[in-house]
């Protein structure tokens, strides 16, 4: 098949990316909870997310998002997402 005929029609690719890791950050120390509503997800205190953070950037994910606020408000997402998008 014809390369350029393939990339029209291919399925949609996604590599790491294309994709921001959401970080919950609470006060404390030594504290790491899994969010019930999104398994593999954590509510961590600032040391382990600086822990989490060094494991992302290994993982050549290329951005973070930090805290919840940006689930909280449908209506101002945009605003939060660009006060609280993290890139290296």
């Amino acid at each position: 098949m014809n390369p350029i005929i393939r990339s029209m029609v291919r399925e949609t690719e996604l590599s790491k990316n294309d994709f921001i890791y959401p970080l919950f950050v609470v006060p404390g120390t030594k504290f790491k909870k899994e969010v019930s509503s999104m398994p593999g997800v954590f509510q961590m205190s600032i040391n382990e997310t600086v822990r989490e953070c060094v494991e992302v950037k290994k993982l050549g994910i290329p951005a973070i998002v930090k805290d919840d606020e940006i689930l909280n408000d449908p209506s101002t997402r945009k605003m939060h997402l660009r006060n609280h998008l993290v890139t290296p």
